[in-house]
């Protein structure tokens, strides 16, 4: 990404009219979360050729981005009065009509982009989550399902798959995808991204274990869940709960502390188990 960054700079340098090359370089700048960046590139662009309907939607997005999605889902419609049938443009509105509370206008624009012919795993992500929320598991399973073939290596939809197997009681089916969102010998990108990818992993895994009955495969994976992020609340929380109910009080308090210091409060009939039992 950085020498396809550095070749679209020097292609602009030695002519700035290239909107194409505004157009990639403002997506790599999305990409390394760098909106105003992107922002600046399809602005110039526009000046040079209004109207481009890609060049349109993507500003759209990098000003949902930056925090104005009623700016966002104006010049995604935009780009759909110049082209009907531009998906991206659809995907990015439902994006702004989420963050604006129009959900229902939201999935009307996601599942028209998601007809596509060209498969877009953050949309699938996007609309298996919308319906995850809405406790239609059945379409976010589906969803979920369509994200992961389209790229079967990115852990987020594994993770997501396993997270709505969890919810429908699919145990094994759910472990099984969190398995390969982290294969055993895999690597992640060190970047805080991936590191909070690698918590929520262990986490639901955890969760999925703990409802096995796996008492100590689940302590183990809130535990791992811990030690990549110190502040995650909900996994001091499930900790507390796992240790308490494999006898192991002291430390079940320690954790039940921590949870409360995180927001993260244990139940609190259980707390007051975890106290007692502590202090015998």
């Amino acid at each position: 990404m950085g020498e396809a960054k550095a070749e679209l700079v020097q292609a602009l340098a030695l002519d700035p009219n290239l909107i194409w090359a505004r157009f990639y370089l403002a997506r790599i700048y999305l990409d390394l979360g760098q909106p105003r960046k992107a922002k600046e590139q399809l602005e110039a662009g526009l000046s040079a050729r209004p109207n481009v309907p890609h060049l349109l939607s993507l500003l759209g997005e990098a000003n949902r981005q930056l925090g104005d999605p009623a700016l966002a889902a104006e010049q995604n419609q935009r780009a759909l009065e110049i082209a009907p049938s531009f998906f991206a443009a659809r995907y990015y509105l439902g994006l702004a009509y989420l963050e604006l509370k129009r959900e229902d206008e939201a999935i009307r624009e996601l599942e028209a982009a998601a007809k596509s012919d060209q498969p877009i795993p953050d949309l699938y992500l996007t609309l298996g989550s919308v319906y995850a929320q809405k406790d239609d598991l059945e379409r976010a399973v589906s969803f979920y399902q369509k994200a992961v073939a389209a790229a079967p290596d990115r852990p987020e939809g594994r993770l997501k798959l396993g997270q709505a197997y969890r919810r429908k009681k699919l145990l094994a089916q759910a472990l099984e995808q969190l398995r390969l969102a982290m294969p055993e010998g895999g690597q992640f990108l060190s970047t805080p991204y991936y590191q909070q990818l690698q918590t929520e992993i262990f986490f639901e895994r955890g969760l999925t274990l703990q409802e096995q009955g796996a008492w100590a495969q689940a302590i183990e994976n809130y535990a791992k869940a811990i030690e990549l992020t110190p502040q995650f609340g909900p996994a001091h929380r499930h900790l507390a709960e796992a240790l308490f109910h494999k006898g192991e009080y002291a430390r079940a308090l320690e954790h039940a502390i921590k949870a409360d210091e995180l927001k993260s409060p244990v139940e609190p009939s259980l707390r007051e188990k975890i106290t007692q039992k502590a202090k015998q």
